[in-house]
């Protein structure tokens, strides 16, 4: 037990790790994940004798909601030693994030929100949290996926200079700021499934990126900045808004490319020379993902008439057969009703009773 490197308490129900582990000095990886009952940070971690721990996984927890603050708490342990953090499903928002500042070996920072069935225990940040207008110069991966992200604060360059790896797909991102573009160390960014609308011209400057994810966005023209990334070598357009066709030379490198369900054809606007190379890149790319695709270019269906006629009523209509409905208004049209002047008030009696409605049935 002394010599052990990874600890496994994942998915069970611990309540409290307040007792240090005999391995501590020893201890590598930690995985506390998936113990929904876990309240506390455990305090141990920030122990001098906690002087090898890399890993951390407290995700699908709820440790963030209670941690020690000690200014001289944050001296030893994992803020010298760790690298890579995962936070997926902490119940957290960017006040519980503060501890991170004091990581000064950080690496690798997860803050997604995995797809579950438990409840209260999403992480929710609508800004990229305050505490990352630290620097950290180590760290150069950080997810951010389904976090109900908004907007990206204009210093992230300045607290991740050595950022490469940037995932903040599945968000309601619209605007990308300039500022990403000084992060020039990037090679995967992706912004899947969020609603962008343009790409900055500055992020031409992003050359040694490789892999930029775009499928699920606004955008509704082509990025001319593709032609000055010389080092990219996918290219995911799949399922925006692009009107026309790009006219441009693919660049040699890149080796994944979708442009399906735009507002163009691939199969008539893309020019004949280029349309086999374009499906050997299409193919390329839809054997790297497990995600299902279609083929073609985005169609906009139109409501036929019965729709648009029956649109809005109620269910109960909608259930109604349209020889029904024929045979409804027939019998309406059939009723014959007298008008008012030949209505004989003679059958009418007149009563000076109060009118009592509980002596009424009305049948509904």
């Amino acid at each position: 037990m002394h010599s052990l490197k990874t600890l496994d308490l994942s998915h069970n129900q611990l309540l409290d790790i307040s007792i240090k582990p005999f391995c501590i000095q020893q201890l590598l990886t930690l995985n506390i994940s998936n113990n929904s009952k876990l309240s506390t940070f455990p305090q141990w971690l920030w122990s001098n004798e906690c002087s090898s721990l890399e890993s951390l996984d407290i995700s699908f927890t709820k440790c963030l909601d209670n941690i020690e603050v000690d200014p001289y708490l944050y001296m030893y342990g994992i803020s010298n030693h760790l690298k890579y953090l995962y936070l997926s499903n902490t119940n957290s928002d960017v006040r519980k994030l503060n501890f991170i500042k004091h990581l000064k070996n950080l690496r690798n920072v997860v803050l997604d929100n995995k797809d579950t069935m438990i409840k209260n225990c999403r992480n929710y940040y609508c800004d990229v949290p305050l505490v990352f207008n630290y620097r950290f110069k180590h760290v150069d991966s950080l997810s951010m996926i389904n976090v109900n992200l908004s907007t990206i604060g204009s210093r992230v360059y300045f607290s991740f200079p050595c950022m490469r790896f940037l995932n903040l797909s599945n968000n309601s991102i619209v605007l990308l700021p300039n500022s990403l573009s000084e992060l020039t160390n990037l090679e995967v960014c992706d912004f899947s499934n969020n609603q962008i609308l343009t790409i900055p011209e500055s992020f031409k400057s992003l050359k040694n990126l490789k892999r930029l994810i775009l499928n699920n966005n606004w955008l509704s023209t082509f990025p001319e900045i593709i032609e000055d990334l010389l080092n990219l070598e996918m290219l995911d357009l799949y399922a925006n808004k692009l009107a026309i066709c790009p006219s441009w030379n693919l660049n040699s490198n890149i080796k994944l490319l979708d442009l399906e369900q735009n507002l163009f054809s691939t199969e008539t606007d893309i020019d004949i020379n280029i349309y086999a190379n374009y499906s050997k890149l299409l193919k390329n790319l839809r054997s790297s993902i497990t995600e299902d695709r279609v083929i073609g270019h985005l169609c906009f269906e139109e409501p036929n008439d019965t729709e648009s006629e029956t649109d809005g009523s109620s269910s109960h209509w909608s259930e109604c057969s349209n020889h029904e409905l024929i045979n409804i208004r027939e019998s309406q049209d059939n009723t014959h009703f007298k008008p008012e002047e030949s209505w004989d008030c003679d059958i009418y009696e007149l009563t000076t009773d109060v009118f009592d409605p509980k002596s009424y049935c009305f049948i509904y």
